[in-house]
């Protein structure tokens, strides 16, 4: 099957033309066959069909169009693949119009550098027979037209190329009339003009060359206000004088130009590549729209990889080549200077060496200077900083640069209108697809579970991914199991790296983006991987670091710069996992003691004060996480209180059971009475949340007798206080209130009002169940005003001295102080707040 659009569309098959029918389907058509072999987005459909104003439903319609498309070819036809939200045709060699014009082009263009005038005419008169009329003849609409457009700018210059080369082999004569046509359509259009007064002068008719020149000099100033270029002056002398320069060559042959190299430096493309649909496909927008593209992410995610393979896909797009320069920003080796980069990139270009500038700055302006009439891809690969990229960027022209970069390169966005293209880990069906291609599918497909957990012990990250698999390729016989086993048990980051290649190593490439770091960045990344979560928030970072909370957000920022941690979402970041583990067993060398000491304090500190503010969910895991990560820790007893205030909140009673057991074996093995009292009473503390109460008294027994033992007084009266609650859900009153006592008897002038107002409010529930309805009244009293002096609501005091007065028959003081209750608790925006005082 045939395509054809240097014409109205056509497709021949077997010698029949198929007509496409639907009003819209020979324009969709024409959009991927002028893009052929690129992914064209939906949204660029869309625009084609409606322009400005698309249905509501243009996205439905634009795919039901593809598909009667598709059936319309039949099966012959080459497939129309969707990819990502776009959809991509592949045309085989020779079955396209446009692309063998372009071929031929391009052919033609290697010959002429090589000298061979003759057969780069006969080639360019080959393209151009191709051509049937005006690109897209009969099809209507602005990206149509300016696809059209385009082509028919290829198509004249094509043309003005083959006139070029008659004018030297003398073959002038038969374009006078052609040049004419050109010249008429494209009056402002000076080479042809110039073709024109060329040719005229080698036909002997130099009178009618020189009133071609006449009249353009006045048109273009008439109606433009502008002169003819130098060069169509320089032509007008050299007519004047007869240069014999303007003679044709007598040979097909002529020495070759100013040798005029199209470099194809890209390294190869990985044959393995999986993945990155959306990445592939933003670049396509970038080349489009931009001149700069910027793929950036953490080392070893596969920026380069991309890079490639996006370049060898597209190479057909830049006939000037590709240049290509590692400029090593964060290796072992030295950054690659600028003026280096510019030697090279000359000689590739085939710029003789003695040509070459002695000064940067004039190397740099003969580089742009030669690259503004030129298309080519620049990529500049793992730059380390704006600066290092700024002075290689082509200046004029039609050039496309894709910078690859540790950093995001913001500076490049913000003044050289670069387009960002962040890169992350591979999700998890790439992963295991990179294990497949590597390994083959057969061992991936025997043993699937231990592919996946290979692929999250490696995070997702290519480098980690190919080098595991290059390992377990080495041990055909090996089961991936095995390694994976291996990965959990030993040093992970020294198993992903090869023998006797210190750049295939996931730690060190970590390391060369930490050495770059700043000093506060270094320390603030260490701390970042000893905590116990990757998650983090920058308050709780600031506390446990002793920062402020813009200064810790400021150094987050270069973190986030150089890819070692991501924004996860506002005031939250994470740190990938196996640069977490890179961090961990950085800190062993570079933190001290006593730094991680800081830390540690600053963290339970930091977890004291979610549980006072605010806490959820989430908290609460960071809490368990938090045990678990210190569970030896000599005060990890700190986080009970705070474990409390979540079981108080419904959430956590088997995570804290667990943890209770586990603080106990702990602190009985050290001899501990005081992480034994705050553990013990954790425990009782879980058993009474769940009703459990027996074996809550007896734990809070045994929290009681080692808070004495440790001789820690507020220990003894919190221990004697929750035991007394415990008794009095019991129904044990006279035991709970000698406790409860006890806890007020211990109060002292410093302890937090709160404290005094519970355990008075305590009280008076005994007393009131006691029967003692005057003391308790009295203790709902004083409880009462303990809370007026803190911020807290006085709710629950006041319901308690409520039920005091309802047992003892006062119903009007009882009303009176529900009702206070009830306000109290709707102002709080408790919104069942009438319905638990029903219950009252």
């Amino acid at each position: 099957m045939e395509f054809r659009i240097l014409g109205p569309l056509e497709i021949i098959h077997q010698g029949e033309q198929i007509r496409i029918r639907g009003r819209h389907h020979p324009k969709v058509l024409a959009v991927l066959l002028a893009d052929v072999g690129r992914v064209v987005d939906q949204s660029r459909l869309v625009d084609t069909l409606w322009s400005d104003d698309p249905p509501n439903t243009a996205v439905r319609q634009v795919q039901n169009i593809v598909a009667h498309l598709r059936r319309q070819l039949g099966e012959s036809a080459p497939p129309v693949e969707a990819v990502g939200t776009g959809y991509r045709l592949t045309v085989p060699s020779g079955r396209l119009d446009a692309a063998e014009f372009a071929a031929d082009v391009r052919r033609a263009a290697t010959l002429r550098e090589k000298g061979d005038v003759a057969e780069s005419f006969d080639l360019l008169g080959t393209g151009l027979a191709r051509w049937r009329g005006a690109a897209l003849a009969g099809l209507t609409g602005p990206v149509i037209e300016a696809v059209a457009q385009r082509l028919d700018e290829a198509r004249l210059a094509a043309l003005e190329e083959q006139i070029e080369l008659a004018l030297e082999l003398g073959r002038h004569d038969r374009f006078i009339p052609i040049l004419r046509d050109v010249s008429a359509e494209h009056p402002y259009r000076q080479r042809p003009i110039g073709q024109l007064m060329h040719a005229l002068h080698l036909d002997g008719r130099t009178a009618e060359a020189l009133e071609v020149f006449g009249q353009a000099r006045r048109r273009l100033a008439d109606d433009l206000g502008i002169s003819p270029t130098e060069q169509l002056n320089r032509l007008h002398s050299a007519i004047l004088r007869d240069d014999p320069g303007l003679r044709p060559r007598t040979a097909g042959t002529v020495e070759p130009q100013a040798l005029r190299i199209t470099p194809a430096q890209l390294p190869a493309a990985g044959s393995r590549f999986v993945g990155r649909s959306a990445e592939l496909i933003r670049l396509d927008g970038c080349a489009a729209d931009g001149r700069i593209a910027v793929i950036s992410g953490p080392g070893g995610v596969g920026k380069s990889a991309l890079a490639f393979q996006w370049g060898h896909s597209h190479r057909d797009d830049f006939p000037d080549g590709q240049l290509y320069v590692n400029l090593y920003g964060f290796s072992q080796r030295d950054p690659v200077k600028t003026r280096d980069v510019l030697t090279g990139f000359l000689r590739a270009m085939g710029v003789a060496e003695s040509a070459i500038p002695p000064s940067e700055s004039e190397t740099l302006a003969l580089y742009r200077s030669i690259m503004a009439d030129r298309r080519m891809l620049v990529l500049l690969d793992n730059a380390r900083d704006v600066e290092q990229v700024r002075n290689l960027l082509p200046g004029a022209g039609d050039n496309f640069v894709i910078v690859t970069s540790r950093h995001r390169m913001a500076g490049l966005s913000a003044r050289d209108d670069a387009q960002l293209v962040p890169l992350l880990a591979l999700n998890p069906n790439e992963s295991t697809s990179l294990l497949s291609r590597t390994l083959g599918s057969h061992r991936t497909e025997r043993e699937p579970e231990a592919a996946d957990r290979l692929a999250r012990l490696c995070g997702h990250l290519p480098l980690a991914l190919r080098i595991a698999a290059a390992h377990l390729a080495g041990r055909p016989s090996d089961e991936i199991e095995a390694f994976t086993a291996q990965l959990e048990s030993d040093d992970r980051l020294d198993l992903l790296s090869v023998d006797g290649d210190p750049e295939a190593a996931v730690a060190a490439t970590f390391d060369s983006s930490f050495q770059l770091l700043s000093r506060d960045a270094q320390r603030l990344f260490l701390s970042v991987g000893l905590l116990p979560e990757a998650l983090v928030c920058v308050a709780q970072l600031a506390t446990a670091t002793g920062r402020t909370e813009s200064e810790t957000e400021q150094i987050l920022r270069e973190l986030v710069n150089a890819h070692l941690v991501e924004v996860h979402h506002s005031g939250w970041y994470r740190m990938h996992d196996l640069i977490r583990l890179y961090a961990r067993q950085k800190a062993t060398t570079e933190v001290d003691a006593t730094e991680r000491e800081n830390l540690t304090e600053g963290l339970f500190s930091w977890y004291e004060r979610i549980a006072e503010r605010y806490f959820d969910t989430s908290a609460f895991e960071s809490v368990v996480a938090g045990y678990w990560e210190y569970r030896e820790h000599p005060k990890v007893w700190r986080l009970c209180g705070v474990l409390k205030v979540g079981m108080n909140r419904g959430v956590g009673f088997s995570e804290c059971r667990g943890i209770s057991a586990d603080g106990i074996a702990i602190a009985d093995e050290r001899n501990d009475p005081l992480a034994l009292a705050h553990m013990w009473e954790l425990r009782g503390t879980t058993d009474w949340m769940v009703s459990r109460t027996f074996e809550a008294v007896e734990s809070g027994r045994k929290a009681l007798r080692y808070a004495e033992i440790s001789g820690q007084v507020a220990v003894v009266r919190m221990c004697s206080g929750n035991l007394g609650q415990m008794l009095y859900s019991d129904g044990r009153y006279e035991e709970a209130e000698t406790h409860v006592r006890r806890s007020i008897d211990l109060i002292s002038e410093t302890d937090a009002p709160s404290i005094g107002a519970n355990a008075l409010n305590r009280l008076a529930s005994i007393h009131r169940c006691l029967g003692r309805y005057a003391e308790a009244a009295a203790e709902a009293r004083a409880s009462i005003a303990r809370y007026q002096q803190i911020p807290i609501p006085d709710v629950v005091a006041r319901l308690t001295l409520a039920r005091v007065y309802l047992d003892w028959g006062r119903l009007p003081q009882a009303e009176q102080e529900a009702n206070t209750a009830l306000m109290a608790r709707e102002a709080m925006g408790v919104a069942d707040s009438r319905s638990s005082f029903d219950r009252c």
